[in-house]
C-alpha cells in the first residue's frame, strides 16, 4: 500500500509515513471534485481500483473497499458538501429544491485539465463516453470542452442523487444541431472564463419514473418544460451571468 499511499499524500498535502486508517481523503480535504477523479484515477493506474470512490471517506475506507469490493460501510459519516473559499466547487444542499425543483451548480478550474495528444489516459476513459471524447477533440481547446462536460455530470448528480455512485462515463452528455449539451430528464447550461468552467443541471419538474438498469443507463418518460421549469432556467441563467462576472473580477 506504500505506492498508494504516495499518491494520496500528494493530494491531501501530508507525508505518506503519516497516514493511516483514519486518515481522511474525501472532498473536505480535496476541495476540487476533479482533483478526487484524478486522483483515484493514478491509483487505478497503480491496480488500486475501487468501485465506488465517492463511498470513501477514510484511507481505511478505501483499504476496505480494495478487499470487500463496493459491500462495505463506512464508519465515517459523511461531512456535508460546503463551498471552499477558492470557488473550486458549489452547490446547493443535495436533494435540497428551491421552489419544487431539484438543481445542481458546479464550478471548475481548467488548469485542473491537462492537455494530452489522445486522452486516452485512465482519468478521461473513466470519466468520459468515447463518444464524449471524439466530441471534445474535435473542439479547438478540448480541455475546455472536458471540462464543461465533467462539470455539468456533477451538476447531474448534484442535482438528482440517484446518479451518485455511477461511473461518470455512462453519463452521456450528448450536443443539440446548435451546440447545446442535453441529458434526458435535465435541462443544462454551461459556460466558461479564461480559468474556469461553471455548469448548471436542472431537473425537470415533469421527468417521472425515472429508474437505473443492469446496464446503467437512464430511463425517462417525460422531457418537457412547465412555466415554473421555464423560470427557474432564466433565474439560474441570471445566477450564472452574475457568477461569471464575479469570476472575471
Amino acid at each position: 500500500m506504500e505506492k498508494a499511499k504516495g499518491i494520496i499524500a500528494h493530494f491531501i498535502k501530508t507525508s505518506p509515513h503519516t497516514i493511516t486508517d483514519t486518515t481522511v481523503m474525501d472532498h473536505t480535504v480535496i476541495p476540487s471534485s476533479i482533483l478526487q477523479h484524478r486522483m483515484f484515477a493514478l491509483l487505478a493506474d497503480e491496480g488500486y481500483i475501487v468501485q465506488d470512490p465517492g463511498a470513501i471517506v477514510s484511507f481505511g475506507d478505501f483499504k476496505a473497499m480494495l478487499e470487500n469490493g463496493s459491500s462495505f460501510s463506512s464508519g465515517t459519516e459523511k461531512a456535508p458538501e460546503i463551498s471552499p473559499a477558492n470557488i473550486t466547487c458549489m452547490t446547493f444542499k443535495k436533494n435540497e429544491s428551491i421552489a419544487g425543483f431539484n438543481v445542481g451548480i458546479d464550478i471548475e478550474e481548467l488548469s485542473h485539465f491537462e492537455a494530452s495528444e489522445n486522452y486516452n489516459s485512465t482519468f478521461y476513459i473513466n470519466n468520459f463516453s468515447a463518444e464524449e471524447i471524439e466530441y471534445c477533440k474535435s473542439k479547438v481547446v478540448p480541455r475546455t470542452s472536458f471540462a464543461a462536460l465533467f462539470s455539468l455530470k456533477e451538476s447531474i448528480v448534484k442535482a438528482d442523487n440517484t446518479y451518485k455512485g455511477i461511473p461518470f462515463k455512462t453519463i452521456n452528455i450528448k450536443h443539440s444541431d446548435q451546440g447545446m449539451p442535453q441529458f434526458i430528464g435535465f435541462s443544462l447550461s454551461a459556460s466558461h472564463t479564461e480559468n474556469y468552467v461553471i455548469t448548471i443541471a436542472i431537473k425537470n419538474e415533469t421527468t417521472v419514473n425515472a429508474k437505473i438498469t443492469d446496464t446503467q443507463q437512464v430511463v425517462h418518460n417525460a422531457d418537457y418544460f412547465s412555466k415554473n421549469t421555464v423560470l427557474l432556467i432564466g433565474l439560474a441563467s441570471i445566477l450564472l451571468s452574475v457568477t461569471i462576472n464575479i469570476l472575471i473580477g
